[in-house]
């Protein structure tokens, strides 16, 4: 059951600025004009959740903006992504900015309504039982769990773009405009036309997009000629393969900046992992004769039988509406063998070996859908990685921004994907409200009014984003040694020395635990990185700091253990030879 807990908390699903101030880049060719062009005060490219929080944080501030999205419908089911996040308190605060908490509480289920069970060949059945809590002022808050959400991914996209979708003019202040979608286009190429007329998208219509038809609100004329926009900043959620990162990249080295917006990766246990997901229909039975049905706030571990090696764990994170069922989540080595079982009824053969606890089969989930899992060949968790850079200012009013998996990547360990991506538009619209930062004319001001006065500082976005470049690049460095530091063999996975490697994990997280419970913060002991990232009050680099100083202290204390110990053992070696 600790592993499970372990898991649990891990499993929501998964820089420094290159100048003191504003400076200008040479600007390459300005692109040739195309069929049609419009322009924006910004533009992100990504349509995730990061992405389109971004987009309605923009807009609060009366920007004209457009999100480009290869994808028709964002928020469609997808079985190949369709895990289960935990939204926390870092994640919580856009959902407060924007007046989203209703919808998240009312597709989510709760934190601190969880509860876990196991599945065993042994056992059955596990009875439910809530996760532990530990309070330790000063940092832990009186209830961490009271803002955190279990949400689908494709349910978490949706409450955005349903968001996105219903921006309109106000009535009362028109210089919030909506949200335009240019949904089903891709980004082919993104360059700056210059540092006066800002950044020049080119987009084509995505192939194969999949989704709703009509999930974009521009018209594309109906053909595949590019549609050119041009942006005074572009918002980079595009993931971990940004092509916006790599073209701010080149337009450093164009600049004489070096080789800015690199990707510094970390080595990690659970890295180089595969996963996949197996959809399970509403009927879903945990047991052969049917009569134990999953309840919806219960996280359950299905684990295989006995001589399966390595150990298999099925993961059924918990899930508000069961209409459309729920998600199985299999996570193991690369080099297992169910993922040679390339066909469907190897896959049945397989599962039914390894899962003969729990009926998972054709006849239960269907033959179309343990076709589409035996063929799938998943998605391989990355190495932690950061980008050095977060954000670029190419003049005073042209500028670009990282955030997101474009910023940041790792496995889900810690379960701070989605939340580090919330985190960064919150910072970058804290950013923008600090230097004044607004893209529509605003009526005259007394001249006391200090804000009116910042946003009239001609050097203001500029100033904005390389406050935002410094901090969060600092925070994606923190958060992808975090998740080298914190849990990354909780997947049964094979490793050399593995269970001694587990034994010392444990072991070090009980006794950071226990230390932080006895001699406390005063003397600089705190939990161990998996328990400290749970605390949404903390920064990233907060719990490294915290981190390192528990280790520090550590070594403090087991150097005077050994002193004590030493001067102890002359001192009874003495009494021996006095006697």
């Amino acid at each position: 059951m600790a592993g499970l807990v372990v898991m649990l908390s891990a499993l929501g699903l998964f820089g420094e600025w290159f100048g003191s101030g504003p400076r200008a880049i040479p600007a390459p060719a300005r692109p040739p004009a195309r069929r049609a062009v419009s322009s924006y005060d910004a533009v992100v490219v990504g349509a995730g959740p990061t992405g389109l929080a971004a987009a309605l944080l923009l807009r609060e501030r009366g920007a004209r903006v457009a999100v480009v999205e290869r994808e028709a419908d964002p928020a469609r089911f997808d079985p190949e992504r369709a895990e289960v996040c935990l939204v926390d308190g870092r994640g919580g605060v856009v959902f407060e900015q924007l007046g989203l908490c209703s919808q998240l509480a009312a597709v989510g289920v709760a934190q601190r309504d969880l509860r876990t069970a196991s599945v065993t060949a042994q056992e059955g059945v596990s009875a439910p039982s809530r996760l532990p809590t530990v309070r330790l002022e000063p940092t832990q808050p009186a209830d961490a769990r009271a803002g955190a959400y279990w949400i689908p991914r494709e349910a978490l996209v949706g409450i955005f773009d349903q968001a996105v979708a219903a921006t309109a003019p106000a009535a009362d202040d028109p210089r919030r405009p909506p949200i335009v979608r240019l949904y089903g286009r891709e980004l082919g190429a993104l360059a700056l036309a210059s540092a006066e007329t800002g950044w020049a998208l080119n987009l084509t219509a995505a192939a194969g997009a999949r989704g709703a038809d009509g999930g974009g609100d521009a018209d594309d004329g109906g053909d595949s000629q590019t549609e050119q926009v041009i942006a005074k900043l572009v918002i980079g959620t595009d993931g971990m393969r940004s092509a916006v990162r790599e073209t701010l990249r080149a337009v450093a080295r164009a600049g004489g900046l070096g080789d800015s917006f690199s990707v510094v990766s970390r080595r990690a246990a659970s890295a180089g992992l595969r996963q996949k997901l197996l959809k399970l229909p509403p009927s879903f039975a945990l047991s052969p004769d049917g009569a134990t049905m999953p309840e919806r706030d219960v996280s359950y571990a299905i684990v295989s039988a006995t001589g399966v090696a390595p150990e298999l764990r099925l993961w059924m994170l918990p899930q508000a509406r069961g209409e459309r069922g729920r998600t199985a989540q299999l996570i193991t080595g690369a080099d297992h063998l169910i993922w040679a079982r390339r066909t469907a009824d190897d896959a049945a053969r397989f599962l039914a070996d390894a899962f003969p606890h729990v009926p998972i089969g054709p006849a239960q989930v269907g033959e179309d859908e343990m076709r589409r899992f035996a063929e799938s060949a998943g998605t391989l968790l990355p190495n932690p990685q950061h980008c050095t850079h977060a954000a670029l200012t190419c003049g005073a009013l042209v500028g670009a921004a990282l955030a997101g998996d474009a910023l940041h990547a790792f496995p889900p360990d810690l379960g701070q994907g989605v939340n580090a991506g919330l985190q960064d538009v919150a910072a970058l619209a804290s950013c923008l409200d600090d230097h004044g930062v607004t893209f529509r004319a605003q009526p005259p001001a007394a001249p006391s009014d200090v804000g009116a006065q910042a946003a009239r500082r001609p050097d203001a976005l500029a100033c904005a984003l390389a406050r935002y470049g410094i901090s969060r690049a600092k925070e994606a460095a923190a958060l992808t040694k975090l998740v080298q530091l914190g849990h990354p063999l909780q997947y049964s996975q094979a490793v050399p020395f593995g269970a001694i490697r587990r034994a010392a994990w444990r072991a070090n997280f009980g006794a950071r635990l226990a230390l932080a419970r006895t001699l406390g913060p005063r003397l600089n002991f705190f939990p161990s990185v998996f328990a400290l990232v749970q605390n949404p009050r903390l920064s990233y680099s907060e719990v490294l700091r915290l981190a390192h100083a528990t280790t520090r202290s550590m070594l403090v204390l087991a150097a005077l253990s050994a002193l004590v110990l030493a001067g102890a053992h002359r001192l009874a070696l003495a009494a021996v030879a006095g006697m």
